[in-house]
């Protein structure tokens, strides 16, 4: 799997996480072009978190 996560901010901040089923964080803070190998078929959940931004962002995945 790989994200691509696009931020373009003029105040605050704003980061990205990967959390499996049970809400453990797999991934801290999304990049773009972050690649993770996903060992089993579950649920998981992408966590945007801002502090005060002020601007935009994109998010997405692709499988491989």
């Amino acid at each position: 799997m790989t994200f691509h996560f696009t931020i373009h901010t003029n105040k605050g901040s704003i980061k990205a996480e990967l959390l499996d089923e049970d809400s453990n964080e797999l991934i801290g803070t999304i990049e773009d072009d972050t690649q993770l190998n996903i060992p089993k078929d579950s649920t998981y959940r992408i966590k945007v978190i801002g502090d005060n931004h002020g601007g935009n962002f994109s998010l997405s995945w692709e499988l491989s």
